[in-house]
């Protein structure tokens, strides 16, 4: 699945989908600072995000944090809609976040280690 314009409102997420792709990025929230000069639409914070906002911009995809985002935020989206991808950091699968977002969101290929020598 590739999207060409993604809501985030996880800053973390934010600044790598903005330092690879900033176009995709239509909407942050106020907390995404980075990268710095990220030209997007601002939808407030991730415990007050602008609903309305969100849903004017027409993203493919909202990215939302199961820590940081109300559970009712994400069902209202949903029930609008719009595709929402909740990222839980405490889940087991949160390492395989960058190359989730290269691979499937962005349609980048994931860089293969650089074998080091050692012991």
């Amino acid at each position: 699945m590739t999207a060409a314009r993604v809501v985030s409102l996880v800053p973390a997420i934010t600044a790598v989908l903005g330092g690879l792709r900033p176009e995709v990025v239509v909407g942050a929230t106020d907390r995404c600072l980075e990268p710095e000069d990220l030209e997007t639409t601002r939808v407030r914070g991730p415990r007050n995000p602008d609903l309305a906002v969100i849903r004017d911009l027409a993203p493919d995809l909202v990215i939302a944090s199961r820590q940081d985002n109300r559970d009712l935020d994400i069902r209202v989206l949903q029930a609008a809609g719009l595709r929402v991808w909740v990222v839980d950091a405490g889940r087991p699968s949160a390492p395989a976040l960058p190359e989730w977002l290269l691979r499937d969101l962005l349609a980048r290929a994931v860089p293969t280690p650089v074998a080091t020598g050692g012991p």
